[in-house]
């Protein structure tokens, strides 16, 4: 083995020094300058140099140090005075280079650093949205818009994801005209050090996105994580996959659950039994118009829940939260509203309770409608949330329905299921074939068609190419009347395609999982309460958005209302001229051939 020189020992040291950083670089260098600001004026106080005239240990020093920041020169009054200046000002130029290189260094560093996202943040109050997933810049575009007050909001975005290609995709969307602010970070979301770069202790909510993991690993890591380090009034959401996880982890920890296929499914299946019903909860979720808030009950305290429903001026109270936090939409009429309890209203801003209407009455029930006749449907493709869609449907859908699913088997992992469903139905294999489609949609005299994007066998960008072209195939078909009469609902994942969607084929029912997912996980980042809101509007078993076709004469929306809650309905808007308005005021007049949009329990 080569011995270890004394060289090796002095570049060993000196390579260790700089690897701490440019700092440590800038402190040797100012140390140098002192010492050989003492040396030089040591020398020269020794060989009596003679500055212009001054000499002596107080001058020496003093030229010294000019020598050796720069700003002194080469002394010509004897031999030693030349030789001796000559050396010090040549040290003096190889410290100077070395002084700037080290700043040179210490501001690349910091550049570097910048560039990598690896700067601490020093916000408080602001929303901090932790990993990456495909969903990212729509809730960002939900924050961006979610502004109560005019106020401007904070986003500090912390992705294991390069922050220079966010920030460029960000901006491809954002002209930066917004008062509100976005930062990007780069790190672990899981790491301790990386939280509290983003300053995760002073946020008022934080958003974890899930990466596609089934198992949901990643996604419950960073949220313990940034639950055990933010502070207890935070509001912490995690979008999840899968029910079970999400239910072990709302036990263990303060966080909120959004389990997104069981949205979709829930939403697939309301758009397939009901026209409208995608842009009924587009209003409901968005944020812009009357939303869902959770108030104090005030002065309804005491009262049955049915006197609350429409006594309130402004609003509509829509449901309960107890004591423990579940949220019970549309409960039992004969409940009484307790000091414990909260309000889910629909209603503008951020309402309060201030006055009720007394001796508010329901007035005579809403004339029932003819029972439903039996739905006849076709799925095309298939999804995780296609058992739930199916699920869902076999509770919603009359007596007489029949849905048919046509998809190709090999983009399902382990091929399509066995037909476990009591609705009448079954699968076909399909390599969506419109011959096949379509002869299988006049067979069994479908009425809607709902084109599903694939989750198994390729990507969400493919899913969504693969769901245009079937939409497109339809809307050929409807255009050389192949399918008059037959309604079309279309799954997409990716919001930015739903527009494109609706120049191309003319369709409006469409159920985006971008959409649905950013803006309720905005909405309960907000509002945490809200999270057992949605729980409880998106179960299986809960309850149901009705529209109720109005028949008589016209006459105000509040008659009409009344009507509804008298029949057992909590009215929440009406379809006038095929466009939906939540929370009406209660002087708008509606007609024969209006709809009106109501929540109540199977």
């Amino acid at each position: 083995m080569k011995p270890v020189t004394l060289r090796d020992r002095f570049r060993y040291r000196f390579d260790r020094m700089l690897a701490r950083g440019s700092s440590t670089a800038i402190w040797w260098v100012a140390g140098l300058a002192v010492v050989l600001s003492l040396l030089g004026g040591l020398t020269f106080w020794i060989l009596g140099v003679d500055f212009e005239g001054r000499s002596g240990p107080l001058e020496s020093f003093w030229r010294s140090l000019l020598i050796a920041l720069g700003q002194g020169g080469v002394v010509t009054t004897s031999l030693a005075a030349r030789l001796s200046t000559l050396v010090f000002v040549i040290a003096a130029i190889f410290l100077t280079g070395g002084l700037v290189g080290a700043l040179v260094a210490a501001v690349n560093q910091r550049l570097d650093a910048l560039r990598r996202g690896r700067s601490r943040v020093l916000e408080q109050g602001h929303t901090v949205v932790v990993g990456w997933s495909a969903r990212l810049m729509p809730v960002l575009d939900e924050l961006l818009a979610e502004t109560p007050g005019g106020r401007s909001v904070v986003a500090v975005v912390l992705a294991d994801r390069d922050k220079t290609q966010m920030e460029d995709d960000f901006r491809a969307r954002h002209d930066g005209r917004s008062r509100s602010r976005v930062v990007f970070r780069s790190g672990k979301p899981s790491a301790q050090s990386d939280l509290e770069m983003v300053a995760v202790d002073k946020a008022r909510s934080i958003i974890v996105l899930s990466e596609g993991s089934f198992v949901d690993a990643t996604a419950v890591r960073h949220a313990l994580s940034a639950d055990a380090l933010g502070p207890e009034d935070a509001h912490v959401v995690v979008e999840l996959s899968n029910p079970r996880v999400a239910r072990s982890l709302r036990a263990s920890a303060r966080v909120v659950t959004l389990t997104v296929g069981d949205v979709v499914a829930d939403m697939c299946a309301q758009a397939i039994r009901t026209r409208g019903m995608a842009e009924i909860f587009e209003e409901l979720l968005g944020f812009a118009g009357d939303e869902f808030y959770v108030v104090d009950p005030a002065s309804t305290v005491g009262r049955p829940f049915v006197e609350c429903v429409l006594a309130v001026p402004g609003m509509v109270v829509a449901g309960i939260v107890d004591a423990t936090g579940s949220a019970v939409l549309a409960p039992a009429f004969d409940r009484t509203v307790s000091a414990s309890d909260r309000l889910v209203v629909i209603a503008p801003d951020t309402p309060r309770i201030q006055s009720i209407q007394e001796g508010w009455s329901s007035g005579s029930p809403l004339p029932a409608s003819a029972s439903p006749s039996g739905v006849r449907a076709v799925i095309i493709g298939w999804n995780d949330a296609g058992r739930g869609v199916l699920q869902r449907l076999s509770d919603f859908l009359p007596a007489g329905s029949r849905v048919e699913v046509m998809a190709d088997s090999t983009l399902v992992d382990g091929g399509l299921p066995e037909w476990s469903w009591p609705l009448e139905g079954g699968f076909t294999h399909t390599k969506h074939d419109p011959v096949q489609i379509l002869a299988k949609i006049q067979d069994i005299e479908a009425s809607v068609v709902a084109v599903l994007g694939y989750s198994d066998g390729m990507t969400e960008d493919e899913a969504d190419a693969l769901t245009l072209l079937t939409l497109l195939t339809m809307h050929r078909a409807r255009e050389n009347g192949s399918l008059d009469g037959v309604r079309v609902v279309a799954h997409l994942f990716d919001s930015d395609l739903s527009g494109l969607a609706q120049d191309s084929t003319g369709l409006t029912d469409f159920v985006v999982t971008d959409a649905l997912a950013s803006r309720m996980l905005v909405q309960i980042s907000r509002h945490q309460e809200l999270g057992s809101v949605f729980a409880d509007l998106f179960d299986a078993t809960g309850p149901v958005v009705d529209v109720v076709p109005i028949s008589g004469e016209a006459r105000e929306y509040g008659v009409v209302a009344a009507q509804a809650v008298a029949a057992g309905l909590i009215p929440i808007g009406v379809v006038n001229d095929e466009t939906v308005t939540v929370n009406p005021t209660h002087d708008l007049r509606v007609r024969a051939g209006d709809s009106l949009v109501a929540i109540s329990r199977k």
